[in-house]
């Protein structure tokens, strides 16, 4: 992966960054014969997508842990030529922490019906329909401010601190409902309530309904490994070059000059950055630096084994039901949530085990290992009742200091600003553009174009 480019050679197109919208743009290159080489600044591809074996045998995910089927997925695994796992079809409730209990939040009338939330609320939004959307409200507006004035707090202490929590892990009062929730602001624009809209949408027999497919929560067999081992093998060995870190770019005579960090110069015609915001800034301020203003949450990832023995028949029979947990807000657990791994996908624990992967939010970015250890078990123990403290064995923690990009107020504006501006040779990709799913990504990797 290591191959010698020559001096004067200019190629056609470098994309830097080799996670997977750097993956998926050079996918995109290979497939309409355009010559590209990706350089990635790490000994390894994916980014943030990481896989470890726990034994030398079982598999554990310390990035993305599954991914919904869309149709971006589709084509990029027949591309590869590669199969997922579908996750077990048992285990599909997904479950919030709230009154010291878990609910099943997967079934709206059930949860509506039972204690999770008071009369109140429940009035609240059986009436929100007939809410009317005010003339005079601000062009965007924070997550928090959308649904308190849509429905109540209640609401959103209950159901959207959990949602966001398992997608943001960050702060609803600075995150942007048009960006975030795009189709919900849509909604309420067209139809003066979201619960109405979607009605309409539903029941409206003038509108032609687009077939599209149920999607699936899916991995691999081997855990994302097998998809960058995919990777590896399609756009071959010759076009990547680990361990190359870019310092900056700059344009000379309509050419791109790449400076990288091990003194090479290299120079191509067209560069297509698929790099964190904050990279992508650093790398070229000239155009990028406003990239800056983009917020990452800091998110550490857990991967707990607990021994099913020790578990109560109902908690395991809660825990093989189910995708996993996430928490509302005043829940009184540190944790923003647990994937229940095993539940989902074979070869995840030892025989007698079960697998988790927790997730702690920004606050505990620097505690230190046995802090964390501490914090995870004393949750764990207080959701699952039966649990001791040798019921729990951590396996491995990993802290994403800059973990997640956040969609702020302002974000729909500021990317449209900085691709107003910026050379038509100069692509930009990734999870801080448009969507920070493995899906959207992706798809921000198809689209790029320079």
């Amino acid at each position: 992966m290591d191959n010698l480019i020559e001096k004067n050679e200019i190629l056609e197109l470098a994309i830097i960054g080799g996670g997977i919208a750097g993956l998926s743009a050079a996918t995109k290159a290979k497939k309409e014969n355009i010559k590209f080489v990706l350089f990635e600044s790490e000994s390894s591809l994916g980014g943030c997508i990481q896989t470890v074996l726990i034994d030398n045998k079982f598999v554990a995910e310390i990035g993305p842990n599954s991914f919904s089927s869309g149709e971006a997925w589709q084509e990029i695994l027949s591309i590869l030529q590669l199969k997922s796992l579908p996750q077990n079809e048992k285990a599909k409730q997904k479950l919030i922490y709230a009154n010291q209990a878990l609910y099943a939040a997967s079934n709206p009338v059930v949860l509506f019906f039972s204690n999770f939330i008071s009369l109140k609320t429940k009035w609240s939004i059986l009436g929100e329909i007939f809410k009317k959307r005010h003339d005079n409200l601000p062009f965007e507006e924070s997550i928090k401010d959308f649904f308190v004035r849509r429905f109540n707090t209640e609401f959103v202490s209950k159901l959207i601190v959990p949602l966001i929590n398992g997608i943001y892990a960050g702060n609803i009062n600075k995150l942007s409902i048009r960006a975030v929730f795009p189709a919900l602001a849509e909604l309420e624009e067209k139809h003066q309530s979201i619960i109405g809209g979607a009605l309409f949408n539903t029941f409206n027999i003038f509108t032609p309904k687009s077939k599209t497919q149920k999607r699936t929560i899916n991995s691999f067999s081997g855990g994302f490994s097998d998809l960058i081992e995919a990777f590896t093998n399609y756009l071959e060995l010759q076009n990547l070059y680990l361990n190359y870190s870019l310092n900056f770019i700059k344009q000379n005579n309509g050419i791109w000059e790449l400076y990288f960090a091990n003194g090479q110069i290299i120079k191509a015609k067209n560069v297509i950055l698929a790099i964190p915001a904050y990279n992508a800034a650093k790398v070229l301020p000239e155009y990028l630096i406003d990239l800056n203003k983009i917020e990452y949450a800091a998110i550490t990832t857990i991967t707990v084994w607990i021994k099913e023995a020790d578990l109560s028949n109902k908690e395991k029979e809660l825990y093989f039901k189910s995708f996993g947990f996430l928490r509302a807000e005043n829940a009184n657990i540190n944790l923003l949530g647990l994937v229940f791994n095993s539940a989902l996908f074979d070869n995840r624990a030892a025989a007698n085990y079960i697998s988790g992967t927790a997730f702690l939010g920004g606050d505990f970015i620097n505690a230190s290992q046995k802090e964390i250890e501490n914090i995870v078990k004393k949750d764990l123990r207080q959701i699952f009742n039966s649990l001791k403290e040798d019921s729990i064995e951590i396996k491995f923690i990993k802290c994403w200091p800059k973990g997640i990009p956040q969609y702020n107020i302002g974000h729909l504006a500021l990317i449209k600003e900085i691709r107003n501006k910026l050379p038509s040779s100069i692509g930009l990709t990734g999870n801080y553009l448009t969507g920070i799913s493995l899906e959207e990504t992706i798809k921000s990797g198809f689209r790029v174009h320079c």
